[in-house]
């Protein structure tokens, strides 16, 4: 290894540098730690038999033991389905399937995952059609495309399972994502209302000396360019009053969500309702 001596008056010049990459760097860290959502969701399921309540797949044990009483289980009927709610739109990287462990791993095939944002599928993907299954005690990871943003997230049989029955049974079901502070895009104001009332504060923000800041620069960020200039008004008014014009980027109004890009602006706490 070379070691170099780097002069003191260089390095002075540097350090200004070196704050912002480090700010940054802790910035975009912080961002993008992420948790289990499932578990703060609302599960349920288009059927169920032998108690197992839609909520054992988001209650934390992984196990797979149905008499522990941690595993879910519908009826033998066509098109069985489960799904959880988050109850928000967030930043979703990754989905954990775990199989039931005693026994009828097999059950756990031909199925379809969807990932919704307000009722719409944003993520779609067939598995195991026709053969296959996740392993019995087994576990399928889904990592998601890149600035992945749902609210629901569905899982449910084509018809019957590979083991020729609509018994769907999960042990866990886990929906890893951002759960950092949310935000409706547009809303500068954070009254929860996208109106014309945004564009005049955000226009007022920029030009009116004393006029306080928007605490979530996120949301007025309208464009989601990652700066808060004269554009993001612009694009509000054109939003709200001419034909054609498209909405405000996700999570665009009226839901409230994480902001699916990465930049430097972000928001002093949710300013969702």
């Amino acid at each position: 290894m070379q070691l170099i001596a780097t002069p003191a008056s260089l390095c002075r010049k540097q350090t200004p540098l070196l704050v912002l990459i480090t700010a940054l760097f802790f910035t975009a860290s912080a961002r993008a730690q992420t948790t289990n959502l499932a578990l703060d969701g609302t599960a349920s399921q288009s059927s169920m038999a032998f108690g197992g309540d839609a909520s054992a797949a988001i209650d934390g044990d992984t196990g797979g033991v149905y008499t522990a009483g941690s595993v879910t289980h519908t009826d033998d009927l066509v098109d069985s389905w489960w799904q959880v709610d988050l109850g928000a739109a967030y930043a979703l990287e990754t989905l954990r399937i775990f199989n039931r462990s005693d026994c009828c791993g097999a059950r756990l095939s031909n199925f379809h995952i969807s990932v919704q944002q307000a009722s719409v599928e944003v993520f779609g993907e067939d598995f195991f059609l026709g053969t296959g299954s996740v392993p019995q005690g087994g576990m399928l990871e889904i990592s998601l495309p890149a600035d992945t943003s749902g609210d629901v997230v569905w899982i449910g049989f084509y018809g019957l399972n590979n083991d020729g029955n609509g018994y769907l049974s999960l042990a866990e079901f886990e929906v890893i994502g951002d759960d950092g502070d949310q935000f409706t895009r547009g809303d500068a104001d954070e009254d929860g209302v996208f109106n014309i009332s945004d564009a005049i504060y955000s226009l007022a923000a920029l030009f009116v000396i004393g006029t306080t800041q928007p605490s979530c620069l996120d949301s007025a960020d309208v464009n989601d360019d990652g700066v808060f200039d004269v554009l993001d008004p612009t694009l509000a008014l054109e939003s709200l009053f001419f034909a054609g014009s498209p909405p405000p980027p996700a999570p665009a109004p009226p839901v409230c969500g994480l902001d699916p890009t990465t930049d430097s602006l972000d928001c002093a706490a949710s300013i969702c309702p």
